[in-house]
């Protein structure tokens, strides 16, 4: 549900709650001298872009009436990047298990991150982005809920901006409600649409998220992997998985050489 809410496919559960917290917290009135709002984010919804999703990014998203941001930017606990770290990786031994359980496509796994730590991997993905691309301040605590939110506090107290944080985590929603910050419970679907309509754009960021997910999608003529043996950290920079196109006859290879080619000249381009 997380990937499919990253991508745009479905909405969050609680999507109206969480666009009247939006429209009462956000759109500070900096220069009339409100404080800025700082987005602070939780481990557990870190990998995923979530303030872009809900059009709270201070760079990527609309301005309101009175052409005020809907944020001034990231408030990052170091506590929370901390536990993104996660290190597991398969052994040959383990991913020829796999092989052995689920198939051969598994064979490539060894080396890379294993199960959730991917998900855990992009959130670092993530962090590098937003520290690199947009105005972030750093909040200083140890992991776990309460020294996390005992950071915040802090930051609230010795800056003149206003955190607001966002999680998947009833738990850290309380302990931050009752020390005073704002902070705003996500929620996911449990069940799926049986149909939906989307762009392509929207389809080609789910199969990204559900590739690195899963590590493997085994589709129709060609298999997808969000993880390979010689995946290095420049090919999580560029947000890059292995397409192996499948079967005899096929074209399928020809036109993403085709496209990549035209997309790589607009980037020229444009770049």
């Amino acid at each position: 549900m997380k990937a499919l809410t990253a991508s745009g496919v479905i909405e969050f559960a609680n999507q109206s709650g969480i666009e009247s917290t939006v429209d009462r917290i956000c759109y500070p009135a900096v220069d009339a001298g409100e404080s800025p709002v700082m987005v602070g984010i939780d481990a557990n919804i870190f990998p995923w872009g979530f303030p872009e999703v809900l059009g709270i990014d201070h760079e990527t998203g609309a301005t309101d009436s009175k052409y005020r941001r809907p944020t001034n930017g990231y408030a990052l606990s170091s506590g929370v990047v901390d536990e993104l770290h996660w290190k597991f990786s398969y052994s040959s031994a383990q991913a020829a298990s796999l092989v052995e359980a689920f198939g051969g496509e598994f064979h490539r796994f060894e080396g890379q991150p294993g199960g959730s730590k991917r998900e855990g991997r992009l959130g670092i993905q993530e962090y590098q982005n937003l520290i690199a691309n947009r105005n972030v301040d750093f909040v200083d605590s140890d992991p776990g809920d309460d020294a996390i939110v005992d950071g915040y506090v802090r930051y609230d107290e010795n800056h003149r901006k206003t955190p607001f944080l966002l999680s998947n985590d009833y738990g850290f929603i309380e302990k931050a409600d009752d020390a005073g910050i704002a902070a705003q419970h996500l929620r996911f679907q449990s069940t799926l649409p049986r149909r939906v309509t989307t762009s392509w754009d929207v389809v080609a960021d789910t199969l990204y998220y559900l590739s690195i997910l899963f590590g493997v999608l085994v589709l129709p003529k060609t298999t997808l992997f969000g993880v390979w043996s010689e995946k290095a950290d420049l090919n999580w920079q560029r947000e890059e998985i292995d397409i192996n196109c499948r079967g005899t006859g096929s074209n399928l290879q020809t036109i993403l050489a085709r496209q990549r080619r035209i997309a790589s000249e607009f980037e020229r381009i444009t770049g």
